[in-house]
């Protein structure tokens, strides 16, 4: 299933680390001042079953936050593949 993309106006920035074209689950997960809970909700979905068999990709949307959810994000894209990652413009 394609995941809807925003219209390129909204989004400020974009990454994708994903390493194959489809995958069995999608997490979609919406980030807004979530930096502090990021860490724990990776630990989570990097722990599933799915994740380590490479059947689950990750996207979030970071809505334009003011903390540094975005900076988190980037952190790691760099150590993890399957992830998916835009940040709007704004909220």
């Amino acid at each position: 299933m394609q995941v809807p993309m925003n219209r390129p106006e909204e989004i400020e920035r974009a990454f994708d680390t994903r390493t194959r074209d489809q995958y069995r689950v999608s997490a979609l997960v919406s980030l807004y001042n979530s930096e502090k809970y990021l860490p724990g909700l990776m630990e989570d979905l990097l722990g599933q079953t799915l994740y380590e068999r490479d059947e689950l990709e990750i996207v979030f949307v970071d809505s334009h936050s003011p903390t540094d959810d975005w900076a988190v994000l980037r952190g790691y894209a760099a150590r993890y593949p399957h992830l998916r990652a835009i940040r709007t413009i704004q909220r």
